[in-house]
């Protein structure tokens, strides 16, 4: 028994894991990689399930990296090489699979996943990042919109503060010594009477044996000197 590999439909094959399960950035490269060597050095382990149909046993990445091929180049990706697992050679290939594609893996199914463990655990951290990205956006936002509200509450609170102090009228500081200027009454232009009332009001002294104008501006006159 020789083993060899076959050219397959890719159409013909179908795969039990979800093509979500891998990085589609990866499935793009890989694709590429595929259509530019017009090959593919890892090749599929396929079981046939009809006669013109078969299911991967092993190498689910690779196959979805050819069905990618296809769908950029249906030409170059059409083919696929793959090992068929016939009743003749199915031990030795399994035996092979466990050995040689399981040995980095830890899967407890029978049925082998050639993806590349580094491949899985990306794609996995991908898909776990990707399904936190809503999640810390939305706790960015809350973290920004707390901040920005106790900020706007700090100033609210220093502009109440301040405002008070703003409004006050202002303050004209006067010197030890400085004294408002009285301005003094120009006595000739009033009555007698005023001049009565206001010797009065200032208790002049001598006013009630005056009885003439000129004795009463004389005697506020004389009184308004001593007061500077």
């Amino acid at each position: 028994m020789k083993l060899s590999t076959s050219l397959v439909g890719v159409k013909k094959i179908n795969s039990n894991v979800p093509r979500s399960e891998f990085s589609e950035d990866e499935l793009n490269l890989t694709a590429e990689l595929i259509l530019k060597a017009e090959g593919i050095i890892n090749p599929l382990v396929i079981r046939r399930t009809s006669r013109e149909s078969y299911e991967v046993v092993n190498g689910h990445f690779e196959y979805y990296a050819a069905v990618k091929a296809r769908e950029i180049d249906p030409r170059k990706g059409e083919m696929i090489g793959a090992f068929i697992i016939e009743s003749e050679n199915e031990e030795v290939l399994m035996d092979q699979i466990k050995v040689l594609r399981n040995r980095d893996f830890n899967n407890e199914s029978q049925v082998a996943d050639t993806q590349p463990l580094n491949t899985v655990e990306s794609s996995n951290k991908v898909i776990q990042f990707e399904s936190l990205l809503p999640e810390i956006e939305s706790l960015i936002d809350r973290k920004l919109q707390l901040i920005s509200s106790r900020i706007s509450e700090h100033i609210d609170e220093f502009v109440q503060k301040i405002e008070p102090l703003l409004n006050q009228p202002e303050k004209v500081e006067q010197k030890e010594g400085d004294k408002t200027p009285i301005e003094k009454p120009d006595y000739d232009i009033m009555k007698l009477s005023q001049l009565k009332s206001i010797a009065k009001e200032r208790n002049i002294e001598g006013r009630t044996k005056m009885t003439k104008k000129e004795q009463f501006i004389t005697a506020l006159n004389k009184a308004d000197a001593s007061r500077k």
